[in-house]
């Protein structure tokens, strides 16, 4: 009976962890799902997985095979003969040694690279070729990262190699008192350190090969030069860097055989001569550079670097779409007559003098209603009102629960009677009433049901300040807004939420770790969950590629709220734009629709 009870609680663990640790995904799963983005999620696994699998193969083999071969040479180098049962075991352990290492390397690889390769591989030229080297700038913003990650993760593990390939030379050769590098290198001890020698001269190749085209990206990457007047290739880093990282490059090449063939014949000088040749290049770039910046530059600046400032001046437009701009003259005029008045009556009466902070606090005192209702913030807009378009100040009024007393945040309080806000208020930019406060064009609570602003659902479910999920379809009403003494209530009929079916409860009890959603009475088989109610949050879960702005506003449209959030594509690769608040290309490429109400 006990080994019984054992075995069941056993189950009852492993499956509450295996829900644990997929909870994550199947939720996400379903809210892709309920806002129709099920494709997006899909995708960047589709991916992931595209790229691990074969990945994870690649280094497998490749780890199985250098392991297998290392063993096989240095048993042949060390006259050395194994048992079967030993060897076996070793393979095993080779096996098992290979699949962790693969496990570890591919799953990073696949975390860091695979939204980089799907940037190189859906590239779109630009149109625009940078002056020096003749790139569509869709080769820096979108190919150029991937090609640098991937040069400096392989050298990385090139570095790593030689290090455990010496550190296993030594610890194998730690009771010889007289190891040195010259006889390391010569082969001089033993067979063994002919081996280890013949590792290292390929590892060595390898590392020259890819110092080359380290130094053909930062060729490649002086379009982000900041040396000169202006950001990109300066005079110098054309007339003398490039120059150097080309030889510097090429050389490396060179180097890379030198040091392979000196190794395999046991020759350590060709080795320093090399290693110190190259050392000399870089230093030698260094001292040019500075000379040429000094003396030939510096004295001349405008006639050397004014090429290099066109092509800052040219691409930083570009960049920032100001490429296009029709300059015009206008004549300052200062007998302002009531003629001219009459002529602009529209720009005159939308002169705002309310101000934005002055107008939140007064929000926030006289129409807040309640302390668990908050205006975040104050947006401007233009309204059509009495067939005039008229500037409005206008803001959202929000649910707040952390504004309220710490007795009243109780679960069923926060998630499933306190889950909206209510309606908005408007006011002239440049009105205020008799006693000094903003005219107000919607104001109060309930929000207008006819006229140009009636709102068929003032119910704001999502918005700035909704970070609780909230649980709607209860068998409970939730708080709709205060009313006299007590207060109106309201039941959500919007097409937002999660069903809470039996699973799905399980689930969200695990996941949010509140067991409440199985234990509320309150929640039935038609209840729904809704998520992500931050906007900004929701949408940066759709699109997280997409830089957005950190100012929605609400808008009103038909009877119904939305929020309106601009979304912004930059860059930092654009070649010589000049960099602000860290991007130098920007274009305002989206604007993106959220209903408040049901939140897609």
């Amino acid at each position: 009976m006990r080994k019984k009870l054992t075995i069941i609680l056993s189950v009852i663990i492993v499956s509450l962890l295996i829900i644990l640790a997929l909870s994550g995904f199947i939720i996400d799963y379903q809210w892709f799902s309920e806002v129709n983005y099920l494709n997006v999620f899909l995708k960047s696994y589709k991916v992931k997985i595209a790229i691990l699998i074969p990945s994870f193969i690649l280094i497998y083999f490749l780890i199985i095979l250098y392991i297998k071969q290392f063993r096989k040479k240095y048993l042949l180098s060390s006259n050395r003969v194994i048992d079967k049962i030993t060897e076996k075991r070793q393979n095993k352990m080779i096996s098992i040694i290979s699949i962790i290492m693969s496990a570890i390397i591919s799953i990073s690889f696949t975390n860091v690279f695979w939204y980089k390769i799907l940037e190189f591989k859906n590239s779109t030229d630009f149109g625009v070729k940078d002056p020096i080297f003749n790139h569509d700038v869709s080769f820096y913003v979108f190919k150029m990262p991937l090609i640098e990650s991937i040069t400096y993760a392989l050298m990385t593990i090139v570095i790593f190699l030689i290090i455990i390939t010496l550190a296993i030379y030594f610890m194998m050769k730690e009771k010889d008192n007289m190891i040195s590098i010259k006889s390391f290198i010569k082969g001089e001890e033993s067979e063994e350190t002919k081996f280890f020698a013949k590792q290292l001269s390929v590892l060595g190749a390898i590392f020259l090969l890819l110092l080359s085209l380290i130094f053909y990206i930062k060729k490649i990457n002086l379009v982000y030069s900041p040396r000169g007047a202006a950001f990109g290739a300066s005079y110098t880093d054309v007339h003398v860097t490039l120059y150097m990282y080309t030889i510097i490059s090429l050389f490396c090449i060179a180097a890379s055989f030198v040091v392979a063939f000196s190794i395999m014949k046991k020759k350590i000088k060709p080795i320093i001569t090399t290693g110190a040749f190259i050392i000399i290049l870089i230093i030698a770039e260094g001292i040019v550079s500075g000379v040429v910046e000094k003396f030939i530059v510096e004295p001349n600046a405008k006639e050397k670097e004014m090429p290099y400032l066109t092509y800052n001046i040219n691409l930083t437009r570009k960049a920032f779409g100001l490429d296009n701009i029709e300059t015009r003259d206008f004549k300052a005029s200062y007998g302002l007559t009531q003629e001219d008045i009459n002529k602009n009556k529209s720009t005159v009466d939308n002169i705002r003098i309310n101000e934005f902070d002055q107008s939140l606090e007064v929000f926030n005192q006289i129409q807040s209603i309640r302390n668990y209702y908050k205006f975040y913030d104050v947006d401007i807009d233009r309204y059509n009102i009495d067939g005039n378009m008229r500037q409005v100040f206008t803001s959202a009024r929000e649910l707040d629960v952390a504004n309220r007393d710490v007795q009243s945040q109780d679960w069923q309080n926060k998630h499933l009677f306190y889950t909206h806000g209510y309606g908005t208020v408007m006011s002239y930019t440049n009105k205020v009433g008799p006693t000094g406060l903003p005219e107000f064009i919607i104001k109060d609570i309930p929000a207008p049901k006819e006229g140009s602003f009636k709102i068929d659902k003032p119910q704001i479910y999502f918005g700035e300040l909704n970070e609780n999920y909230v649980i709607v379809g209860a068998k409970n009403n939730e708080i709709d807004f205060p009313y006299g003494n007590g207060n109106s209530e309201n039941r959500y009929d919007g097409t937002a939420g999660i069903k809470l079916t039996p699973f799905n409860r399980l689930l969200f009890a695990v996941n949010k770790g509140s067991f409440n959603f199985i234990l509320s009475n309150n929640i039935t088989s038609q209840s729904k969950v809704i998520l992500n109610r931050n906007i900004v949050n929701r949408i940066n879960k759709i699109a997280p590629f997409i830089n957005y702005d950190k100012d929605p506003y609400i808008v009103q449209s038909n009877g119904k709220l939305y929020w309106i959030i601009d979304g912004y594509t930059t860059t930092d690769r654009y070649p010589f734009s000049e960099p602000c608040d860290g991007v130098n290309y920007i274009r305002n490429s989206i604007k993106v629709v959220v209903d408040a109400y049901n939140g897609n």
